[in-house]
């Protein structure tokens, strides 16, 4: 699976996906996920997304990346990054304003 194919699962699984740079990235943008604590929790999202995936090589790569996923508090939420996937402008769309 791709970075494009990834973040377009996360958001048909209807996550709030948006650029952020994380720490010690050094105002680098990456792919994130915010989750608000009322709304979802990531365990169960994570879940969704492995589970609607019939393929099984690509299971493993959805796999994967959610193993290299860091977080850090939003304070009535949190955001989950990947360092790894460059947020590219062309290739997907920011959801915040």
């Amino acid at each position: 699976m791709n970075n494009k194919e990834f973040y377009e699962l996360l958001v048909e699984r209807g996550g709030n996906v948006r650029s952020y740079s994380g720490r010690g990235m050094f105002g680098k943008q990456c792919l994130a996920l915010c989750i608000e604590y009322y709304f979802q929790n990531i365990f169960g999202f994570i879940a969704e997304c492995v589970a609607i995936i019939d393929d099984e090589s690509e299971r493993l790569d959805v796999a994967k990346i959610f193993s290299q996923t860091r977080s850090d508090s939003l304070g009535r939420g949190s955001v989950y990054y990947w360092p790894d996937i460059a947020w590219d402008e062309e290739t997907m769309q920011a959801t915040d304003d």
